[in-house]
């Protein structure tokens, strides 16, 4: 029953993104691919910021409150609309539209069934630090109704609100209670269909709008995951916002373009939608929004002075000159645009103050992005020195390279390379440059090398594929192969994907996958116990009581799985000294009064003690001391268990009843 429960969601996230951001563009007279390019990212919006404007109304955010607005903006759009017509003929796009479809069904299949065979079961969640965080923030926003990332309660009941980008999270509690599957289904579910589905569709859109070619569009969406960089990296480095928002930055993209190279008329409903599409990328979370603006910054310095000289051609002795001045100002623009960003105090913060070191060298990380092999070399989570590479990196990163050169004879896609030379410079940076410039370079995404690794595959993804197309275009041109243009791109294109199948370094990516969502690794801190008694849980403790106990041992996993509030449910917070003192006497109970009086304050009737399988987490986050009168508490007249899977107990309080 779990993996047909892991059916439904997947199924429900896609239903949710396709019955959201393409409804509204379609009631809105968009017609042809655009009703996806554009609907995707407009999904994420609309969902992330009715969570916003519910909130603040203060209406419970649910699946009907949101079906209910999704309706009336429809039907308003229906009314209101002006019929924005396709750049395509709505007669010839359905054709193109399958060869998309076709690409997209490969890609998808090659990402999803690596993923999911990974999974050691459906509902076990990666046990990588930030999940924990993650997965409670999701339950915490489908049991209350409350998902704005404007007010969201990070660390625990007696905390403030704060700014979160919480488009992940409300996307999943949509999709928990649209399937009727667990936050934990919900999570793997949602990040199957985001890293698969809706990867290889907006690479496959995005080669659509920039080359006009359903053919390039095909090889795109097909070959969208083969590369370690993105989005496999993102897979076992879990960081699901990061995820999301990373994905949406294709379809940006495309939108971009489309709106450079459209009639003037024309422009205004994309430059909307596009507009629109913001603050689903920032409440994904803002670095994506910033990935965003790097890789775009040469398509509209580029792309404005391209539209200025097509204007100026015909009625000026000098378009170019009116072309180069207008690229000048977009360079200026974005230059002010980024100083001033500075004053915003969490934006300065993060480009003023170090986080990770770099961990390598210049050359080397250079080298590592030119030849396919970025995003391992840094990596202390395993040995990958003994990893034999093998040629089909450096195959891969020859075909962007490849890619490259074909953007430059083709007018559309001329600044990508330019793109890809910004990505490399910042991993160059982020790897192998230590200096006190270094955060305002790269500080938006916490000088972390492993978040910056995938900008590179951001880019060489479309690269890559374009490079395919390019083999394609010259074996049919010199070679005479006797099949038709068709039939060589199909060969070419499935051949790089199964070979891509068998690099060392994706193979690696995946195994680790599997390591972070297995019972059984030195990290996890979920075993199969924990896992059994878990389910057992919600029967047991009541709704109103608040579970407590060492959150290093798998307990800070139990409201998404429990379906009650845990004291801890993150793993660098911290509820207050109260609890802490309640934790470390719990031993005096029976003696110390101010150990029942806190338990009565917090409702805390149950101990979760989940053994002592604290793996390697700890780090400089947990101290397995303050925790231990968790793990040593013998006396039955201070707690009893009445629960027990293995080693893994849930302890009744039972030395605070009389002081009830």
């Amino acid at each position: 029953m779990t993996w047909i429960s892991f059916a439904a969601a997947f199924l429900a996230v896609i239903v949710v993104l396709a019955a959201t951001g393409p409804l509204l563009t379609y009631t809105w007279g968009v017609r042809g691919y655009p009703i996806v390019l554009w609907g995707i990212p407009l999904s994420i919006t609309f969902i992330s910021v009715s969570a916003v404007v519910f909130q603040t109304l203060g209406i419970r955010w649910n699946a009907i409150s949101v079906g209910v607005l999704l309706v009336s903006v429809s039907l308003g759009g229906f009314l209101l609309r002006g019929r924005y017509k396709s750049p395509r003929s709505t007669k010839k796009w359905k054709t193109p539209f399958l060869w998309l479809t076709i690409g997209t069904a490969l890609g998808t299949a090659s990402v999803a069934a690596r993923t999911i065979s990974a999974l050691s079961h459906p509902s076990l969640v990666s046990q990588t630090y930030d999940v924990p965080h993650h997965v409670n923030l999701a339950w915490s926003i489908l049991s209350t109704g409350q998902g704005s990332s404007l007010s969201r309660n990070l660390v625990g009941s007696t905390s403030g609100n704060s700014f979160y980008p919480s488009a992940w999270h409300d996307l999943v509690a949509l999709v928990a209670q649209v399937s009727g599957s667990s936050i934990p289904t919900a999570t793997n579910a949602t990040m199957v269909v985001v890293a698969s589905l809706i990867w290889s569709l907006g690479i496959g859109l995005f080669l659509w709008t920039l080359t006009g070619l359903p053919t390039a569009a095909f090889t795109g969406a097909a070959l969208a995951g083969i590369l370690p960089q993105f989005p496999a990296h993102f897979l076992w480095y879990v960081l699901y916002p990061n995820l999301l928002g990373f994905v949406l930055v294709p379809y940006l993209l495309g939108m971009s373009a489309q709106i450079l190279s459209q009639p003037r008329k024309q422009k205004y409903l994309p430059a909307l939608l596009l507009v629109l599409s913001l603050p689903g990328i920032t409440l994904a979370h803002p670095n994506a929004l910033f990935a965003f603006a790097v890789i775009s910054a040469p398509l509209f310095i580029y792309g404005i002075g391209l539209w200025v000289y097509r204007i100026k051609t015909p009625n000026s002795k000098y378009p170019r000159t009116w072309a180069a001045a207008a690229s000048l100002a977009t360079v200026i623009v974005l230059l002010i645009v980024n100083q001033a960003s500075m004053r915003v105090r969490s934006i300065a913060a993060l480009r003023t103050k170090p986080h990770w070191d770099a961990l390598g060298g210049k050359k080397e990380a250079l080298w590592a992005a030119l030849s396919g092999r970025a995003g391992w070399v840094q990596t202390p989570y395993v040995d990958w020195q003994s990893i034999t590479v093998g040629p089909i990196p450096f195959l891969l990163g020859a075909l962007c390279i490849v890619g490259c050169l074909y953007c430059f004879k083709l007018p559309a896609a001329r600044w990508l390379p330019f793109s890809y030379a910004t990505v490399i410079a910042l991993f160059v940076v982020a790897l192998g440059v230590n200096g006190p410039w270094r955060p305002y370079l790269i500080g938006i995404w916490y000088s972390d090398t492993d978040r910056i690794v995938a900008l590179v595959g951001l880019v060489a993804a479309p690269l890559a594929a374009l490079g395919a197309f390019t083999i394609t275009e010259l074996i049919v041109k010199y070679l005479h192969p006797p099949l038709t243009a068709t039939s060589v791109g199909l060969l070419v294109t499935c051949s790089i994907l199964v070979a891509a199948q068998f690099n060392p370094l994706l193979r690696a990516s995946y195994t680790m996958v599997a390591l972070n969502h297995s019972f059984s690794s030195n990290d996890a801190m979920l075993s199969r116990d924990d896992f059994d008694l878990l389910e057992e849980v919600e029967d047991i403790v009541d709704p109103d009581e608040v579970l407590i106990g060492d959150p290093w041992d798998g307990s800070v996993f139990s409201p998404a799985y429990t379906n009650r509030i845990f004291a801890f449910p993150s793993l660098n917070t911290s509820e207050g000294d109260d609890t802490t003192y309640f934790i470390e006497n719990l031993s005096n109970a029976l003696t110390d009064p101010e150990v029942c009086q806190i338990a009565n304050d917090h409702n805390y009737r149950f101990i979760l003690s989940l053994g002592n399988d604290r793996g390697e987490h700890n780090g400089p986050y947990g101290d397995p001391k303050t925790f231990s009168p968790v793990h040593d508490l013998y006396d039955p007249k201070i707690g009893t268990v009445i629960a027990a899977s293995g080693k893994s107990q849930l302890i009744e309080i039972t030395a605070c009843k009389d002081a009830q």
